[in-house]
C-alpha cells in the first residue's frame, strides 16, 4: 500500500497539472465538425440509487490511484489494436465527450468502469454536487458551454495490455491553444470492454 505521503504527493502533481489544464485561455476556440453533439451521446443515464449502493460498496474510492500521474519513460506498450478495436476505442471516446457536452453526469457514468466510477462519484458526492463528475474527469474538465463544448479528443497511441487481453491503453491528448504557453496535455488511458463499448478504468496524467 502506499504511503500517505507518497499518495498526498501524487495527489499534489495531478492536482496541479489539472489547474493548467483549466485555464481558460489555454482553450482552443472549437470548430464545430471538432465538438461531439450532444445528441450524439447514446448512453442510458446511470440510476441515481445505483450510485448511492455503489459507494456503500467502495468506501475508499475517494483515494483511488485511477486518477494519478505517470512517467513518460515507464510506459509500457504492448501490440498495435487491431482495426475493429481502434474503431470502437475511437466511437467509445466520442461517446465519453459527447454524453459530458449534454451536460448530464448520469450519462457520463456509464462510461466508466465501476471501480472509476465509484473513485469519481466518491469526490463528486463528497463535495455534495453531481456535476463534480466532470471536474473529476479530466478528460472533460476543460470544455464548458461557454466555450462551445469539449472538442475531440485525439488518440496519440493505442495498444494491448502486454499481460492481459481484458484491458486497452491508449495515450490521448487535449486539444488547446497553439498560441498558449502551455505543452499539449497527454494522458494515459486505461480502458475495459463492457457489452458494447470500451468503458475507462483509469486516466493518468503523463509527466
Amino acid at each position: 500500500m502506499k504511503s500517505g505521503t507518497h499518495r498526498f504527493a501524487k495527489i499534489l502533481a495531478f492536482g496541479l497539472a489539472l489547474i493548467v489544464l483549466c485555464q481558460p485561455l489555454a482553450i482552443r476556440q472549437a470548430s464545430a465538425q471538432n465538438v461531439p453533439a450532444s445528441w450524439e451521446c447514446m448512453i442510458q443515464p446511470a440510476g441515481f440509487l445505483d450510485i448511492l449502493a455503489l459507494l456503500n460498496d467502495v468506501p475508499d474510492s475517494r483515494y483511488s490511484d485511477r486518477l494519478d500521474s505517470v512517467s513518460q519513460l515507464s510506459i509500457v506498450e504492448g501490440e498495435p489494436l487491431s482495426t475493429q478495436d481502434q474503431e470502437e476505442l475511437e466511437w467509445s471516446l466520442r461517446q465519453l465527450v459527447a454524453c459530458g457536452n449534454s451536460l448530464d453526469p448520469l450519462k457520463v457514468l456509464p462510461l466508466l468502469s465501476e471501480d472509476f466510477r465509484a473513485a469519481v462519484l466518491a469526490s463528486a458526492v463528497y463535495d455534495n454536487d453531481l456535476t463534480g463528475v466532470f471536474e473529476a474527469i479530466p478528460l472533460l474538465a476543460p470544455g464548458t458551454i461557454e466555450q462551445g463544448g469539449v472538442e475531440e479528443l485525439e488518440i496519440v497511441d493505442s495498444w494491448y495490455d502486454p499481460e492481459t487481453n481484458k484491458r486497452i491503453w491508449a495515450a490521448v491528448e487535449l486539444p488547446v491553444d497553439p498560441s498558449a504557453e502551455i505543452d499539449t496535455p497527454r494522458f494515459l488511458v486505461s480502458l475495459l470492454w463492457d457489452q458494447y463499448l470500451f468503458v475507462i478504468d483509469s486516466i493518468w496524467y503523463i509527466v
